[in-house]
């Protein structure tokens, strides 16, 4: 940036538009004056309207950001007011699964990853995995799959008969 020819500093106008006349009182009245500043002002603070546009648009939710959104907070509350039927006249709540799954997954993955999402639908329980890069993927979540079905066996009962696992991420490794 450059000085104007009233000795005042471009840099200083680029700021003056980009924070408006309240940032510098005495700048925006000399720049209302001057014969220098005030069109330079005003070529700045036209550029600066693409800026403030663009500022004042938010951006669009990546797709799918809502669902899993939704399923990670299921996954840490569990589904409210759904209960699971494991013997006669015994029922467990959606969110006490949630939770057994959840412990007994980050068990099984161990430092190689991390569990990101649980949910429950009917007799399936959904597992979102986030991986550390190296890992074999595939046979960690065979791992995390049979610890699941045994720990709910043994836990809390027949709750699910089947366990669908997911790489939804890659994590890098630990450093050192």
């Amino acid at each position: 940036m450059t000085a104007m020819p009233c000795g005042r500093r471009s840099e200083d106008l680029l700021r003056l538009a980009a924070d408006g006349p309240a940032a510098d009182p005495d700048l925006a009245r000399h720049a209302r004056a001057c014969p220098h500043c005030g069109p330079e002002l005003a070529r700045l603070d036209n550029h600066w309207d693409d800026v403030r546009a663009a500022a004042a648009t938010p951006p669009p939710a990546p797709p799918g950001l809502a669902e899993r959104m939704v399923d990670v907070l299921r996954g840490v509350r569990g589904t409210g007011g759904t209960y699971h039927g494991v013997a006669e006249g015994v029922r467990v709540a959606d969110h006490v699964v949630v939770m057994v799954v959840r412990r007994v997954a980050a068990d099984a993955v161990a430092g190689l990853g991390h569990v990101r999402a649980v949910r429950t639908e009917a007799d399936t329980i959904h597992i979102g995995l986030a991986v550390r890069y190296g890992v074999a993927a595939d046979a960690l979540a065979e791992r995390v799959r049979a610890s699941v079905l045994a720990g709910l066996a043994e836990r809390v009962g027949p709750v699910a008969t089947g366990v669908d696992v997911r790489v939804v991420d890659v994590v890098p490794p630990p450093i050192g």
